[in-house]
């Protein structure tokens, strides 16, 4: 028994001919999955919350937390801080976030980024969406 099979195979060959350079976009793609979620940092800036849709916490005399002022450098300086093949880490420019992060004995956390391991459905869709709408651009 034989078959044959016709096509458009100088098109199959373009498109392997791009996957097969796909590695050396990868720092790109990560780049640009880190500006998205800079992005939604800067969302849970506006909207006063975590990665999980938590309000942050009120300061302890009962006043709007202090995140959010006008002239912030916390809520303003966030940046991609390293960039490879595999991996992208944003932070923000300012020694202290990592106290509101965390939160400390005096102060609660107020997270900015998500916990380690535990990707809210909101970021997963957003880093998802970033990465295929870089892999059509790349395969077109």
């Amino acid at each position: 028994m034989t078959a044959s099979v016709t096509g458009d195979f100088a098109g199959l060959q373009a498109i392997a001919a791009k996957l097969a350079a796909m590695p050396e976009h990868l720092p790109e793609m990560a780049k640009a999955i880190g500006e998205e979620a800079i992005d939604l940092v800067k969302q849970g800036f506006a909207d006063r919350t975590d990665p999980y849709g938590a309000q942050w916490a009120d300061k302890a005399d009962g006043s709007a937390c202090f995140l959010v002022g006008p002239t912030s450098n916390l809520k303003s300086g966030w940046h991609t801080k390293e960039v490879s093949a595999g991996e992208v880490t944003i932070g923000p420019s300012v020694y202290y976030g990592a106290f509101h992060q965390g939160g400390t004995r005096k102060m609660v956390a107020r997270k900015m980024v998500p916990d380690d391991g535990a990707i809210p459905a909101q970021w997963e869709a957003t880093i998802e969406s970033a990465a295929t709408e870089m892999l059509r651009e790349l395969l077109s």
